[in-house]
């Protein structure tokens, strides 16, 4: 009777865990976390006043979504080292091109009429087209990926930027101190995630020779160096948001210690779920 009922259990579930693994290998908790950083806290009054902040959050949620497919095409050979790297079947390249694409360009057609978000957006988009594909004039081609810590450089701005330059433009006396210092808090703490990440994608990276901090100089010294710069993140923040710092500090430090190239997507994607249920709390506080 037991085996029975895990049998009906696990084909109750079986649908639920295909989906679920669809959208982590597409990064969907990603595109999640984007458009709740920057709606998140700017509380429900502010998108009561400016409701096209949402439609500007899931613009650049879409040109998040396109980097990572996009970098997904470009990653077929290391996702197929990486145990946990979420490979896509090279069948399936061209359709997640053109999505990708989609991803990248259906917004503009809503931007043009906002045009104070275009530079951000083009910005980086470039960034993010140029993480994935060789820069030109570069001999042998380069990425921007394929640099050692330019790599997580590139993607903690991509995540600090859009939410910071939003600010500036839609919160009225929002200053360029406040912009710099919303965005220097957001970069460390992306840095630290990125650096983090490439804990679980060591092999893949080096067999197609990225160089990160984690494949280069060991995972002990990551963790040292997310740790530290958890500490600059914390300090910027103060004593302003503690119980949000509180919060997001004790499930970084449960990140920091855990990390390992053994970890399932599932840790990592967990770790992305509780900082979106954060900023979730936020935005209804």
């Amino acid at each position: 009777m037991e085996t029975s009922g895990a049998s009906t259990k696990k084909l109750i579930l079986a649908p639920f865990g295909r989906w679920i693994s669809l959208a982590l290998t597409y990064r969907v908790p990603v595109y999640v976390l984007t458009f709740f950083l920057i709606v998140g806290p700017l509380r429900y009054h502010y998108v009561l006043v400016h409701p096209e902040i949402v439609l500007v959050a899931l613009c650049f949620s879409s040109l998040m979504a396109f980097i990572y497919l996009f970098n997904k095409v470009t990653d077929h050979h290391e996702d197929s080292i990486n145990i946990h790297g979420g490979q896509i079947a090279r069948s399936a390249h061209n359709p997640v091109l053109v999505i990708s694409i989609l991803c990248l360009v259906v917004p503009l057609l809503y931007l043009f009429f906002v045009p104070a978000y275009l530079p951000w957006y083009i910005a980086l988009a470039l960034l993010g087209y140029f993480y994935s594909k060789p820069l030109p004039f570069t001999h042998p081609p380069t990425r921007l990926k394929g640099i050692l810590f330019i790599k997580n450089v590139t993607a903690a701005v991509g995540w600090a930027f859009p939410s910071s330059g939003v600010y500036l433009t839609i919160i009225p006396g929002y200053s360029f101190t406040d912009f710099w210092v919303h965005f220097v808090a957001l970069f460390l703490f992306s840095l630290m995630v990125e650096l983090l990440w490439d804990v679980r994608d060591m092999e893949g990276d080096k067999a197609a020779g990225v160089r990160t901090i984690a494949n280069t100089f060991g995972v002990r010294t990551t963790q040292w160096f997310a740790l530290l710069l958890l500490a600059a993140f914390l300090a910027l923040l103060g004593g302003a948001h503690l119980y949000v710092g509180l919060t997001i500090a004790l499930v970084s430090l449960v990140f920091i210690a855990k990390t390992s190239p053994q970890r399932s997507a599932w840790f990592y994607h967990s770790i992305l779920g509780v900082w979106i249920g954060v900023l979730v709390i936020l935005f209804f506080n």
